[in-house]
């Protein structure tokens, strides 16, 4: 019989009853698992009795037939509310026991682990029996005397890491809380504190959304949740402020605003409190290493900052904190959540917030019955608005805009999203031959805020040539027009992916070529089309390839090109932002370059002296929104097949400064006159002050 002197099973008494309104004392009594063990793992069933376990997570009740697992690594305590609770536990070395079971191939049984679940879990109700029923028969061959006891165990527990593995994130979330203990009359108040744990939350406002007395609803909350509801909700603040401590470069004053304190003492306090170390120790031992990251998440207040979107931004097969903290890590500020995600929206949203991200909703029932319902995520601090329609043909314009006023009536703060059909869309699609009209009745006639429209202009000829959409700067000039119009924000999704063998995957270059162009008219927001691979739908032609994320979860070199290109624009984009865009103009116009014509250029910018360049370029126009100043971009539009570099000169009027921003970094000048080389597809911003 194989060694098993790092797996042992026994009973265990649980009588020590919960101390009353002493956190403190709580969370200093917590040990690790991994008492006996390294790399302790535990499992057990509750035989008899009731209680609590406590735990890094939070608390969580427990009862008879109920199942624990914690896993390596985290502190925990359980108290008991009847005398005499027993369990039946089991405790290993999981990497040990992996390491001498001859059927198991360890690195994979250690993959599972990661991949399973790192939080401790009470598993409670029917739902999960089979979970539990995985547990009892881990612990039946743990106390078997069998000569192959250790590969038994192995194999059921990497069954146990598989199932755990399938678990979506809300499902995750409602094991690890304990919701099937929790009598429905304070579930609401839990959702509440999980969704609004960064707002000020009265106790009030929660009994009577459970329709109970103050005096009630503390007592059913203390009774089911073993502690207050106020330090439910400050242990709640504190997990999501250990998360961006560890995960973010945050200060610890902004950390204590986005989670809910408006003072950082009272913060640190509760940190203490509940953690034993200020969140600056707590930093220093599990934070990320002080070096200067290059890519840090982008958090900001202003309604008025640049958003850079991703469309299919969410695969539930990999979601995760971590997952949604990635998109952050990419420079994307904005999501689009498909109605495919329902179940997984609190999560969504609960971690877009945390990480500095917007969610537009898809959502099937916002409409049922010609009544809007949003009542289940209205509040939460990541929801920017709804899709509303995308493609809508044009004899539904008019159906649209009502819903559109309807829609702004009640969340005048939101928006009501819809993406419109691009230049290349068939007439027949549209349900109108003339474009601009198609475009102008929508802006005319829609109380919007914003007008989207995706161009796909990545194309791809013979042997590999790049080829580019005809129309492209047409199509965007005729939605520029239409915005500045109607006061309307310019929003573009551009092109990320391949979807036709005939369309390419883009690079880098192409990357930058369309965000600059999009700049150039004066784009408010870009999204991404797409950041993981669509699903495809029955009937489509689609071939999706080349997403920023793999089908097997991976970050792709799309990814990394486009976190590049995405902090290039951010770094600039607050000063963008504070400028109006005029108009756009050609230099150098290519006739064998198709994409290089609009119509209705800018002729009245009397800001550029000289502009010298024996290549084409795209220039865009702008005035200062709030000041004395104007702006413009320069784009270098050489065919993107050649990769030709080219030297602008050029001369302005007399201003008291001169800024190119030159990928997304400010380089000032007292002179009126610069050189600049943009590479392929590169452009630059041009700020001058009067």
């Amino acid at each position: 019989m194989k060694n098993s002197n790092f797996l042992r099973i026994y009973t265990e008494i649980v009588n020590e009853k919960l101390p009353e309104n002493n956190l403190e004392c709580i969370l200093n009594a917590l040990w690790p698992a991994g008492r006996d063990f390294d790399n302790s793992l535990k499992l057990g069933i509750c035989i008899s009795g009731s209680g609590v376990l406590y735990s890094d997570y939070g608390s969580q009740n427990f009862r008879e037939d109920n199942a624990m697992i914690i896993f390596p690594n985290q502190k925990y305590k359980l108290y008991a509310y009847e005398p005499h609770t027993k369990w039946v536990c089991m405790e290993t070395d999981v990497y040990r026991l992996f390491g001498e079971s001859s059927l198991i191939n360890a690195e994979y049984a250690y993959k599972l682990l990661k991949e399973s679940y790192d939080n401790s879990i009470i598993i409670s109700g029917s739902k999960y029996g089979h979970i539990k029923d995985i547990i009892k028969k881990i612990l039946s061959a743990s106390s078997d005397k069998l000569e192959y006891k250790i590969d038994f165990v192995a194999l059921h527990m990497c069954e146990l890491f598989l199932e755990l593995k399938k678990f979506t994130p809300t499902t995750k979330h409602s094991v690890i809380s304990g919701n099937s203990n929790v009598p429905d009359v304070i579930k609401p108040a839990i959702k509440t504190i999980e969704n609004q744990y960064n707002k000020e939350i009265k106790i009030d406002e929660l009994a009577s959304i459970c329709y109970l007395s103050p005096a009630g609803f503390r007592r059913k909350f203390n009774e089911a949740m073993g502690v207050s509801p106020k330090s439910y909700l400050t242990n709640v603040r504190i997990k999501m402020a250990q998360l961006l401590l560890k995960r973010t470069d945050l200060t610890i004053c902004e950390i204590a605003s986005r989670v809910g304190y408006a003072n950082v003492s009272p913060f640190g306090r509760s940190f203490k409190l509940i953690t034993g170390c200020s969140p600056k120790e707590y930093r220093d031992k599990f934070g990320k290493p002080k070096l200067k990251d290059p890519y840090p998440i982008i958090y900001s207040n202003s309604l008025e900052k640049f958003r850079i979107g991703a469309w299919y931004a969410i695969d539930a097969k990999y979601l995760s904190d971590e997952f949604i903290r990635d998109i952050a890590r990419a420079g994307i500020n904005l999501i689009f959540v498909g109605y495919d995600y329902s179940l997984e929206r609190e999560f969504i949203l609960k971690y877009s917030y945390l990480y500095g991200i917007e969610c537009i909703l898809v959502d099937n029932s916002l409409f049922k019955g010609e009544k809007l319902r949003i009542d289940d995520y209205m509040s939460s601090s990541a929801f920017l608005g709804n899709m509303i329609i995308e493609y809508p043909m044009y004899h539904e314009l008019g159906v649209i805009g009502k819903r559109i006023e309807s829609y702004s009536k009640k969340l005048h703060d939101k928006i009501p999203f819809v993406v419109l059909y691009p230049m290349y869309a068939s007439g027949k699609q549209m349900g109108i031959d003339d474009y601009r009209q198609y475009i102008n009745t929508f802006a005319d006639n829609c109380i919007e805020k914003v007008l989207c429209v995706n161009i796909y202009p990545c194309y791809i000829g013979h042997e590999y040539k790049k080829l580019t959409y005809k129309d492209y700067l047409q199509n965007l000039s005729i939605v520029s027009e239409a915005c500045r119009k109607n006061n309307l924000d310019m929003w573009i999704i551009i092109q990320s992916i391949s979807f036709h063998e005939s369309v390419r995957i883009p690079d880098k270059i192409d990357l930058r070529w369309q965000m600059y162009c999009c700049l150039s008219f004066g784009a408010k927001s870009i999204t991404h089309f797409c950041y993981c691979l669509p699903v495809k739908r029955p009937g489509s032609i689609d071939v999706f390839s080349g997403a920023m994320i793999s089908i097997k979860g991976e970050k792709t070199d799309t990814w990394y090109n486009a976190r590049e290109v995405n902090y290039e624009i951010h770094r600039l984009s607050d000063t963008y932002m504070s400028h109006n865009h005029l108009g756009a103009f050609l230099v150098n116009e290519d006739s064998e370059l198709p994409y290089m014509h609009f119509e209705n250029q800018y002729t009245d910018f009397k800001y550029i002296r000289k502009l010298n360049c024996d290549k084409p370029l795209l220039v865009g126009c702008f005035e200062k929104a709030n000041g004395n100043g104007v702006a413009f971009t320069l784009v270098n539009m050489t065919d993107l097949w050649k990769n030709e570099s080219v030297v602008v000169s050029f001369e302005t009027v007399p201003c008291k400064k001169l800024c190119v921003y030159k990928n997304g970094y400010a380089n000032e000048s007292l002179e009126t006159t610069y050189t600049v080389e943009l590479s392929c597809g590169e452009g630059v911003f041009v700020t001058l002050d009067f």
